[in-house]
């Protein structure tokens, strides 16, 4: 039974996903799969699904269970096997380990391989490994799931072992008469205490009598090389545009050093906003962003400023500062442009610019309607703006990348202090980049090489 080292993790996986783009671990209860880009997995893959299916824990059931989903009604197209077994719009429960195909004949299929992660409780000096699994919550103790060898002075229910799934780890929680050491110090009685890999746990240490390691296991190996360390195919998202479209002589680099798509300068990372237009990596639409052509821009950069500069808008305190306007720009997009992939999806099918065919941000304004990339477009946008006004005297950028999980956009922030602030509507996140780090969020890290 293979062991990890999951300590430099702020948030622990819970499980991990062997797929073609390697191990990914999964932290969410939720994850979904599928060939769109918004998905936690992107398999691009024509006969994969738009959203193909979804892996969930169950806490009610204490299991992990995989749901084929695509149309509502119908379930996915193809349909998902699960160690052999076909499912189409169902449920089923997932084993430790489960293999996971998606396939339309033989020639054509994606394995994927569930392997849950467990907590473990590694008796010493027997080396008996006790499993635990993510919930209910574990008893130890001469009458609990768990019960020592050595058992003298332990309490019939000693510890409680359960992972917080707010927190994202395991914890402890002493509840006997005669205490626990955790690394040879004494733990506060009734409070959680985080574990993490080589804790080593006393109980009733007066007499030494039962004595466990903390550690995280699999049923198999996994890989644990941290993908976002990597330097720069996940960063170089603009880059694929531009290497496609040259061979079509539709790209081309001016005396700037800057490239030109049908006459407009491209928007990439660190680039100006308005006035350009922004690729999508693989086909799809051009989205035009110009505030002095069209006047939707204009519009929402007037709410944002009124709530920006509006007293009541932050309460007693009327002093306007960077992360004040920030805030009203990102409250103000979240309001204006909800996520809606499907809508967005029929409005560039019906105008027919699936194939870098340029369409203004304007249209997605005016439908209330965008997905991430829009999203980010409208927050850089707005915070130029801001910026051209003199409110604001940093940097805006658009950034994005592509992980495992998927691609993603979102709006970048570079006070004059050298703060970065992320401004993410899609994944609900607003605020410095040094505390998305300890909230197990997108990497949003950048590496200083990747230009685009």
């Amino acid at each position: 039974m293979p062991y990890l080292d999951l300590s430099n993790y702020e948030h622990e996986p819970i499980a991990f996903l062997k797929t073609p783009k390697g191990d990914m671990p999964i932290f969410k209860r939720n994850i979904t799969i599928g060939r769109d880009s918004s998905n936690d997995i992107v398999l691009e893959n024509v006969w994969v699904s738009r959203k193909h299916c979804q892996i969930l824990y169950n806490r009610e059931k204490h299991k992990f269970q995989l749901r084929d989903i695509g149309n509502e009604s119908k379930g996915s197209t193809y349909g998902t096997y699960v160690d052999g077994k076909f499912i189409k719009n169902s449920l089923i429960d997932l084993k430790s380990p489960s293999i996971i195909s998606i396939k339309n004949n033989e020639q054509n299929q994606i394995e994927l391989v569930f392997i849950p992660v467990f907590g473990a409780l590694v008796e010493l000096p027997t080396s008996q490994i006790f499993k635990i699994p993510l919930s209910p919550q574990i008893i130890v103790g001469k009458e609990g799931n768990i019960k020592p060898t050595a058992n003298n002075l332990v309490s019939r229910n000693h510890l409680l072992i359960s992972f917080n799934f707010s927190e994202g780890h395991y914890v402890v929680r002493d509840v006997s008469t005669n205490g626990t050491l955790v690394n040879n110090t004494p733990i506060e009685k009734n409070k959680d205490f985080r574990l993490i890999d080589n804790t080593i746990l006393s109980l009733a240490p007066q007499t030494g009598s039962s004595i466990f390691e903390f550690k995280h296991i699999t049923d198999i190996q996994v890989s644990q090389e941290k993908k976002q360390g990597k330097k720069d195919n996940r960063w170089l998202y603009t880059q694929h545009s531009i290497d496609e479209l040259s061979k079509s002589d539709k790209i081309t680099k001016r005396s700037d050093g800057r490239y030109y798509y049908e006459g407009r300068p491209l928007i990439h990372r660190d680039s100006p906003i308005d006035g350009g237009v922004y690729l999508v990596a693989n086909t799809g639409e051009a989205v035009v962003v110009d505030s002095i052509k069209y006047p939707e821009i204009k519009k929402v950069y007037e709410i944002a400023k009124k709530n920006a500069l509006s007293p009541a808008f932050f309460s007693f305190n009327k002093k306007i500062t960077e992360e004040k306007i920030l805030k009203a720009v990102y409250k103000t997009v979240s309001k204006i442009m909800g996520y809606h992939l499907d809508d967005v999806e029929e409005i560039i099918k019906r105008l027919n610019v699936e194939n870098n065919g340029k369409i203004a941000l304007d249209v997605f304004i005016e439908k209330r309607i965008g997905v991430c990339r829009q999203q980010a477009l409208l927050c850089g946008v707005l915070i130029e703006l801001f910026i051209k006004e003199n409110f604001l005297h940093g940097k805006i950028s658009v950034d994005r990348n592509m992980l495992a999980l998927g691609g993603h956009a979102w709006a970048r922030y570079t006070s004059p202090s050298n703060e970065i602030w992320i401004l993410d509507v899609a994944q609900h996140y607003f605020g410095l980049l040094k505390d998305a780090q300890g909230q197990g969020r997108w990497a949003y890290d950048r590496p200083e090489e990747a230009q685009f």
